[in-house]
């Protein structure tokens, strides 16, 4: 997809996938702008590898406000 898209747009794309693995391999493949990361979360099995990416490819990011026990229901849990 993300060839596909630059053939039409030069606009920075934002890559999703709830696999590192695939988010990597999305974002090899950007050539032009910024890139977003949708998203980061406080997930144990998730948070490290999503973050070296963003390190890495120097991306935006959409950070959510939740852990591995979900989304906070108060403002003692952020």
């Amino acid at each position: 997809m993300v060839n596909i898209i630059q053939q039409v747009t030069d606009i920075p794309l934002c890559i999703d996938s709830p696999s590192p693995q695939v988010l990597e391999a999305g974002l090899k493949l950007v050539k032009t702008g910024k890139p977003m990361v949708n998203s980061i979360t406080a997930e144990k099995n998730r948070f490290s590898s999503v973050l070296s990416l963003v390190k890495k490819h120097d991306t935006k990011v959409i950070a959510l406000c939740h852990d591995d026990t979900g989304i906070p229901q108060n403002i003692e849990r952020l």
